[in-house]
C-alpha cells in the first residue's frame, strides 16, 4: 500500500483479537497519523531503537539511523520470533513447575526466520512483587521439537 491508502482503514480479526487501525494511523476513525516516536497498527509500536526516536509511521524504518546497529537490520527493527500460542503451565507444586510450549515455526508463529533461536528465557513474578526474575535453579530441563 502506498502512503495514505491506509487512512480510515480498520482491520478486524476474530475474538479475542478485535480491531485496530491500519499501520500508520490511530484514533476512533483511524484518521490520525502516528505521532513522532510511534508506528504500526494503532500506532502501538515505539521507535525507541531509532536516533531521535523518529521512524516511518507505517513501516517503522528509521528516518535517520538506528541508535545501535544490534537493534536493527539496515534502518528497520529486528523482527524477533514470537510464539502465537503462549506457553502453558501444566504442573505446579511447592518445588517445581512444568511449562510446556511448542518450538517456533515460520508456518505457525510470527517474526522472522532469519534470526536463529538458541534458547528460551524463563522468568517468574511473585504475587507480592512487580519485578520479573529469571529462573536461576533448574533441576531439569526437557526441550523437544527444536530445529538443529
Amino acid at each position: 500500500m502506498t502512503d495514505g491508502e491506509c487512512l480510515g482503514l480498520t482491520m478486524c480479526l476474530p475474538e479475542p483479537y478485535g480491531c485496530s487501525c491500519a499501520p500508520g494511523y490511530t484514533g476512533p476513525f483511524c484518521r490520525i497519523r502516528c505521532g513522532k516516536g510511534w508506528y504500526g497498527a494503532d500506532c502501538s509500536q515505539p521507535c525507541h531503537y531509532c536516533s531521535d526516536n523518529d521512524c516511518d509511521p507505517v513501516s517503522g524504518t528509521c528516518k535517520r539511523s538506528c541508535k545501535n546497529d544490534n537493534l536493527c537490520s539496515g534502518k528497520r527493527p529486528w523482527d524477533l520470533p514470537r510464539l502465537r500460542t503462549p506457553p502453558s503451565v501444566t504442573v505446579v507444586n511447592q518445588t517445581s513447575v512444568l511449562v510446556s510450549f511448542s518450538a517456533w515455526t515460520r508456518e505457525k508463529d510470527d517474526g522472522s526466520n532469519n534470526i536463529i533461536i538458541i534458547s528460551y528465557r524463563l522468568q517468574f513474578q511473585r504475587e507480592d512483587n512487580d519485578t520479573w526474575m529469571d529462573m536461576k535453579t533448574l533441576s531439569a530441563i526437557v526441550v523437544s521439537g527444536l530445529r538443529e
